[in-house]
């Protein structure tokens, strides 16, 4: 029997107090086995050890054949090419060790790695390195792009021998090397140069496509297809022609540049020009596009877009500011490119001074992620996240923070982000990851949650309060049934006869639902899925998890963030029908449960005023 509103708050206010529950329910108890978190997870992003107990020596670069999904090469800049032969059980055999010819002085060393599209079936793979030899242009220090062959009877070792040099380019100076190599989607070789070294472009390289190979990207033909042209002479070929220029790079044919006249020998190779040292290239495995983490001078650090014939600016700007001293020399024709993201030099501030460029994130395991730019600065370790939008200006997110990251590469087997920690020789591989930032998961099955003491048949633990509600909201026709629990004894609701009622911290409340398969017959029910919502320990919100039951009768196994649908084939007075049947994303719970509903939508004066029957004994809910 309901009892009228008007005396509703005066029972809980002052018999409540002094007797404890003196009615349907004789005692308070105390729950003592909920375990579900005060509240869910913060999630962010981490580094971990991609390989434990697998140790390289100051790794520099990644690479995975076209294809393979369980392969991954790792340089090591001394001059080693190293492989994981199975990434499932890793391990660290050497492919191939040029060491003996390669120099590691500043910038140096053994620094990029591509494999041949058709690596399958020609076996082809080609490095970028340094070392010191003579050429036309003397006896000095190289850097040197080379092609080699791996073994025909071992598929795990590169053949020494077997090396054809491509470009052998003299070298001044022992920093801004570029090095990174990578075939596009187009079957061409794309080179990074830097600017040769120094200071504000102190070899005058930059802005230049009639000198030598430096400040910029160039595009080869290695397979020097009938189509394409021979390159010009040039020193670093050794007189010889081991590629070709497709005839589509943008400066074939050039007589201009920056609006003067090329008077020198033209080299068509270039596809963009004015960076300063490309550290870190890599294309877009979906969409093609090419990304480039530019290295700045004095003032930023710089994200480009490159495209065909792109000019970035350097040396006459840096990023989107001109620079101090070169500037003037600037001639009336020039103009360039913007990138698409930069951040300034400095300590002061707390941003970084080395970018590092990335790859676009492709993979499974972190849908927050998909179609983000990863890349991170080697001085601060600042790891960021930005989303392109064509040539647009964007900015970063800030993701992690590791130090020494000189390379980053794709695990093929997932296509997790892989990080080179060029200066960590405990853990000189790492990988980005999810991260809990603060809170707990959800238990993963309903058992695990400590709500029911016998599964099968749904019998809750001491503490936990079976009730119902006078106006049941519909459900998609399922049969529900209600628990509640304030675990604490000394936690009181307050009350309110006409307005939402506040609830205390980790107040919890349960519902399961079930279908019956064949209307109006109990026997056919089939349970679905058990929701909770938690009132969270700070007392700030409320989240929600369900847990669906399967074809299971004695435990259920928590949804996905995301939420699902699942069919059932229900038989509705002879007509036979499918119900699609979602179970809400976590997002969804907190939608419904909104602040101005009270979060707890049927728990309030008008839907409890009602009789309950409490194991035999009949009495009202509210009191």
């Amino acid at each position: 029997m309901k009892f009228p509103l008007r005396f509703a708050g005066l029972f809980l206010l002052t018999v409540t107090p002094l007797l404890g529950q003196p009615f349907g329910l004789t005692n308070r108890v105390a729950n003592t086995t909920l375990r579900m978190p005060g509240s869910l997870p913060v999630t962010g992003y981490g580094v971990s050890n991609a390989f434990p107990g697998v140790i390289f020596q100051q790794p520099i670069a990644f690479a995975s054949p076209p294809g393979e999904t369980n392969r991954l090469f790792i340089l090591e800049r001394e001059g080693r090419v190293t492989v994981i032969t199975n990434i499932a059980s890793p391990n660290r055999t050497v492919f191939m060790d040029i060491s003996g010819p390669v120099t590691t002085d500043g910038e140096e060393g053994l620094l990029g790695i591509a494999f041949h599209p058709n690596y399958a079936a020609n076996r082809y793979f080609y490095l970028f390195y340094s070392l010191v030899t003579t050429t036309d242009a003397g006896p000095t220090r190289h850097q040197r792009i080379s092609r080699f062959q791996t073994s025909a009877s071992n598929p795990n070792q590169g053949v020494v021998a077997s090396e054809l040099p491509l470009i052998t380019q003299r070298d001044e100076f022992s920093n801004h090397n570029g090095g990174d190599i990578h075939f596009g989607p187009d079957g061409y070789l794309y080179i990074s140069l830097g600017d040769e070294g120094g200071q504000n472009d102190a070899g005058d390289n930059s802005q230049r496509i009639d000198k030598d190979f430096f400040a910029g990207i160039i595009r080869i033909d290695v397979d020097k297809l009938p189509a394409n042209l021979p390159p010009n002479p040039h020193p670093a070929r050794m007189g010889q022609t081991n590629y070709f220029v497709p005839a589509d790079n943008p400066f074939v044919g050039a007589t201009q540049f920056n609006g003067r006249a090329i008077t020198n020998v033209l080299r068509t190779e270039w596809w963009a020009v004015g960076l300063r040292n490309p550290w870190r290239i890599s294309f877009d495995p979906l969409t093609g596009a090419l990304y480039a983490g530019d290295v700045g001078g004095s003032q930023r650090e710089e994200v480009n877009l490159i495209t065909r014939g792109g000019n970035y600016g350097w040396v006459y700007r840096e990023g989107l500011s001109n620079t101090t001293i070169k500037t003037i020399n600037a001639p009336p024709g020039f103009t360039s490119l913007p990138p698409i993201h930069e951040y300034t030099r400095g300590t002061a501030q707390n941003q970084g001074n080395s970018i590092t460029g990335g790859v676009i994130y492709r993979g499974t395991r972190i849908p927050s992620l998909t179609g983000k730019y990863i890349f991170c600065d080697y001085g601060s370790g600042n790891i960021w996240a930005l989303t392109p939008n064509g040539t647009n200006y964007v900015t970063s997110q800030f993701l992690a923070d590791d130090p020494n990251i000189v390379a980053f590469g794709i695990d093929p087997s997932n296509g997790d982000v892989l990080m080179a920690d060029i200066a960590d020789p405990a853990v000189p591989i790492k990988r980005l990851a999810p991260a809990i930032i603060s809170g707990s998961p959800p238990p993963a099955t309903l058992a695990d949650t400590g709500a029911f003491s016998d599964m099968p048949n749904l019998t809750p633990h001491a503490g936990i309060i079976p009730y119902d509600v006078n106006v049941p909201v519909w459900h998609d026709g399922a049969i529900m049934t209600r628990w509640f629990c304030i675990s604490n004894v000394a936690s009181r609701i307050q009350f309110r006869s006409t307005s939402p009622w506040t609830f205390p911290a980790s107040t919890v409340w349960i519902q399961h639902l079930e279908l019956e398969l064949t209307n109006g017959v109990p026997a056919s029910r089939r349970r679905v899925e058990t929701r909770f919502l938690v009132r969270e320990s700070t007392g700030a919100g409320v989240y929600g998890v369900t847990y669906r039951w399967g074809n299971s009768t004695t435990n259920a196994t928590l949804v996905p963030d995301a939420g699902m649908d699942e069919e059932f084939v229900i038989n509705d007075s002879g007509i036979v029908r499918t119900q699609v049947w979602h179970y809400p994303t976590r997002n969804e719970c907190v939608t419904c449960h909104a602040t101005p509903a009270g979060r707890a939508l049927g728990f309030n004066t008008a839907q409890l005023n009602r009789d309950f029957n409490y194991n035999g004994v009949v009495d009202n809910q509210i009191r």
